[in-house]
């Protein structure tokens, strides 16, 4: 989800939405844990364009209290991070990237790098939103449980991009549906009531609608300077015409490149780890288990000064 809302499916079908207002993203659940993201948007500037200013998301399971997340744009392409109504303090992580804070309490591991913000919920989903130009964007993993059993604007995940245009009453629009129709199917998944982020303070226009691609690339008089150097690349031109702003339109084709690098990143986080979930230990004896990683890169390290544990070989064992 990046620019003037340009939206990846979870099985990877792309289209644009400029609603206005609070939306549901994705709604999931399995049978020990549920997990909801909505996206809060704003109007462009002057233009009949949308952005994202804010996600929210919440995720329960059977064996943690509830966590919810809220990520705030501030002025300057900053985030404002609240964990359970209460404002995120990071500290320097010491054994990451240069540069990287980290957050971490009971069931939820946030860390930021600059104007990125990633959160991982339970070592199961992940939320990554990073600030640029003004306006927010996100990339969302969820775990193989949740398939074919997601709703909301990310679509129905099941492997198949072609049933992905569900609506709430359950009837799923045609692939190549046009910009109109998929508007209407995106205000379906609108929040009329309560949303995680509570009350809004500005007041909305009851019958906001953008303007879509198809009105834009056939209006000759545009600057054409305002699309040249996008290469091609409709999110780039879509931004530029409708916001009338190339580097906005040049920001937004650098994101669709830092998405999927983004994706990458996230289909390999967290780690996959190999080792017992419980170590059973006694006093006055030494107990060694076995943790290793097929994942590239992967280090184990020991936290809070931790006497009691020790770590052993390149591979490395953990040793109590």
């Amino acid at each position: 989800m990046f620019g003037d809302p340009h939206i990846t499916t979870l099985d990877g079908a792309n289209y644009t939405f400029n609603g206005l207002g609070d939306f549901l993203l994705v709604r999931t659940r399995d049978r020990n844990s549920s997990f909801l993201l909505q996206g809060r948007t704003a109007q462009t500037g002057s233009a009949q364009a949308t952005n994202f200013i804010a996600f929210a998301a919440e995720y329960n399971s059977s064996s943690l209290d509830p966590i919810t997340v809220q990520w705030l744009l501030e002025p300057s392409d900053t985030i404002h991070v609240r964990l359970n109504n209460q404002t995120v303090t990071f500290e320097t992580n010491r054994d990451g990237a240069k540069g990287q804070e980290m957050f971490n309490t009971s069931g939820v591991v946030m860390t930021r790098n600059g104007s990125v913000v990633s959160a991982n919920f339970d070592g199961a989903v992940t939320i990554s939103v990073i600030a640029l130009s003004n306006i927010l964007h996100a990339s969302c993993s969820l775990p193989e449980e949740y398939q074919n059993r997601t709703e909301g604007l990310m679509g129905f995940w099941n492997g198949n991009p072609d049933d992905d245009f569900r609506m709430p009453n359950g009837s799923t629009l045609p692939p190549g549906s046009s910009e109109e129709v998929l508007f209407h199917y995106g205000m379906t998944w609108e929040i009329n009531g309560t949303s995680l982020f509570g009350k809004r303070d500005d007041n909305l226009p009851s019958n906001f609608t953008p303007v879509f691609f198809s009105q834009l690339s056939g209006n000759k008089s545009l600057n054409e300077n305002l699309t040249s150097t996008c290469n091609g690349d409709k999110h780039c031109l879509y931004d530029a015409l409708a916001t009338g702003n190339k580097s906005l339109g040049l920001d937004t084709g650098m994101l669709f490149r830092t998405y999927q690098q983004m994706n990458t990143t996230l289909n390999q986080y967290p780690p996959s780890i190999e080792g017992p979930d419980v170590m059973e230990a006694y006093v006055g004896q030494v107990k060694v288990v076995n943790y290793t990683s097929s994942t590239k890169d992967v280090t184990f390290t020991l936290r809070n000064n931790c006497t009691d544990f020790k770590l052993f070989g390149k591979n490395p064992w953990l040793g109590l």
